[in-house]
């Protein structure tokens, strides 16, 4: 499961949607490569331990994108780490947390 994420370049891709699903337990990500190019939906499943940095002066929302993603398995649990940069001059931003399955379309 970790090879087909390991091979998304995920750097420098917008962050077109995040949706955090408390209710189903799942993370949406929707990423693009290129402006109105290509799309890659990430649905990530059975979360749980998600951490959360605190976001400071996020003054514009188109300028979000991937600086870098992480993943490891321990036993059976996977791990995600995605850091993102919030927009010239402003600090990044990291999500954090631990899933069982993920969709990648």
């Amino acid at each position: 499961m970790l090879d087909k994420l390991k091979e998304i370049e995920f750097h420098d891709s917008g962050l077109i949607n995040l949706n955090i699903d408390f209710d189903q337990s799942k993370i949406e990500i929707i990423i693009e490569k290129e402006v109105g190019v290509s799309r890659t939906f990430l649905v990530f499943e059975q979360v749980s331990s998600l951490k959360i940095n605190e976001i400071r002066n996020l003054k514009q929302f188109y300028c979000v994108e991937v600086y870098d993603a992480e993943f490891d398995q321990i036993e059976n649990i996977f791990t995600a780490k995605f850091i993102f940069l919030l927009g010239f001059s402003t600090p990044d931003w990291m999500i954090e947390f631990t899933f069982k399955t993920v969709k990648v379309t």
